[in-house]
């Protein structure tokens, strides 16, 4: 028995082309474009790939596809919806978490800065909206995202002066709060 994997156009033609094969843990997947859409596919089975996908060293989140009765792929991409316009970067709620999507399709991991805030995903690409513990140094981040910053955040039910850097005070004294408006002062 003699197995061979062919690639087809859109037109269901056998591709002649070249196809990029990247390895995931113990399979091999190949990404499929059809149109503007791109599709991750397993090399060996032809399966279309769906839910969270690890390609190299980047996350994929390919939402499931199907055919509609022609045929045709429909749905599937790694593009996300936003309104009535399809989009392969900025911000998606998948399972009830926020993640920030590259320009690429990629999942943003790690701190990240975004219209004057800064945020923190996660390794698996998930936005911090609680508290954040790092090397030691208590981080707290309100609950659409945003770290907190010159201000008061809460953790457990208690309150914490947050600093410029966006750390946890971890001093007592007078401490400064400056509002939009006016200057706060109180004592930690």
């Amino acid at each position: 028995n003699v197995t061979h994997t062919y690639y087809l156009n859109a037109d269901s033609t056998v591709s002649l082309g070249n196809h990029n094969a990247y390895q995931q843990g113990d399979r091999t997947v190949s990404w499929l474009t059809v149109g503007s859409n791109w599709y991750l596919v397993d090399a060996e089975t032809g399966e279309l790939l769906s839910g969270w996908q690890k390609v190299d060293t980047a996350i994929y989140y390919m939402k499931p596809a199907s055919f509609d009765a022609n045929g045709n792929l429909k749905d599937g991409s790694f593009e996300m919806e936003t309104g009535n316009q399809k989009n392969k970067s900025g911000w998606a709620q998948i399972d009830g978490k926020w993640y920030s999507f590259c320009s690429w399709g990629g999942v943003r991991t790690g701190w990240f800065n975004y219209d004057g805030n800064k945020y923190y995903l996660h390794e698996d690409g998930h936005m911090e909206d609680n508290a954040l513990n790092v090397n030691g140094t208590m981080y707290l981040f309100k609950s659409w995202g945003g770290m907190c910053v010159n201000d008061v955040g809460s953790y457990n039910g208690n309150y914490y002066y947050v600093g410029a850097d966006g750390a946890v005070s971890t001093t007592t004294g007078w401490k400064k709060i400056k509002a939009s408006t006016q200057t706060i002062w109180y004592w930690a």
